[in-house]
């Protein structure tokens, strides 16, 4: 199937060996072909050898490569926005589909969604965690609310992200900056954004390495806190009592902080952040 309206987005740092041994290899093996592929480097250049697998592969599989230096705020926030950046720039106005540089796709995840992307602007497929080798259980999405992503993530992050573009840059992107849970905002400003048309293909297509070293889900991890904070900051006033609750008992129980040090160490003082995601601004 050749469809050019859709480009993969990928962010690495200093992960190169992952980049063209696990991720990008299942970006080039989909049955789509004839899409876009970006890949933000945010760390060191890459070697002369992952810049030429990735260019003649592409070639090969008849897919239009561009590498592009992270020009924003470091980070995967930054470096997603400096790819949706570029796709606009360049005339994109398809589907930007997400993949971490550690995380695959099963060969038939464009084409999933792309089933159901006639006549919405945003798609969620299955996403697998898989940690120490081993799949664990987890259930599909069978709606999506927002308030779910208040207290939570019921199963929609980077790597089965797949939007339209003129409503991502509507909703502006991602939040330079912030340190982690970048899928849970995106998702709040997505799903509130007026008259937004969302979809679900049921099925499994994308595999979330949970363990992988440098994951910003580690627990007791420094961009962990400093996500929770800001994420706290931002829309703890959006929460009842109950989910109040939730929010720090999962903080606590995941990740290892508690509601005290959450909140001790926000820094209060900082100017109140935009309801829209940075590339609004």
């Amino acid at each position: 199937m050749e469809c050019p309206t859709i480009a993969a987005l990928v962010a690495t740092s200093n992960r190169e060996t992952l980049l063209c041994e696990r991720s990008v290899p299942t970006i080039f093996a989909q049955t789509v072909r004839g899409a876009r592929l970006v890949v933000v480097n945010d760390g060191e250049p890459l070697s002369e050898e992952a810049r030429m697998y990735l260019e003649t592969t592409a070639s090969a599989c008849g897919v239009a490569l561009s590498v592009v230096k992270n020009d924003r705020v470091s980070g995967a926030a930054g470096a997603w926005n400096a790819g949706l950046t570029h796709l606009w720039r360049t005339g994109h106005r398809g589907f930007v589909a997400l993949l971490d540089d550690d995380d695959t796709w099963d060969s038939d995840h464009l084409e999933a969604n792309l089933a159901q992307a006639e006549d919405a602007d945003l798609v969620v497929s299955g996403l697998r965690m898989r940690a120490g080798g081993v799949i664990e259980p987890r259930p599909l999405i069978d709606v999506l609310q927002e308030r779910d992503f208040l207290t939570g993530n019921p199963g929609w992050q980077g790597s089965n992200t797949f939007v339209a573009m003129p409503t991502m840059m509507a909703v502006g992107g991602f939040r330079d900056g912030l340190a982690s849970l970048n899928d849970r905002d995106l998702a709040l400003r997505l799903l509130r954004y007026p008259g937004v048309r969302w979809r679900l293909t049921g099925r499994w297509t994308a595999t979330w390495n949970r363990d992988t070293p440098g994951n910003l889900s580690a627990a007791q991890s420094q961009p962990k806190l400093l996500g929770l904070q800001r994420f706290w900051r931002l829309y703890g006033r959006d929460m009842g009592p109950h989910e109040e609750a939730a929010f720090f008992a999962r903080a606590e129980r995941l990740f290892g902080f508690d509601r005290l040090t959450i909140e001790r160490t926000m820094d209060v003082g900082s100017t109140p952040d935009s309801e829209y995601g940075s590339l609004h601004e």
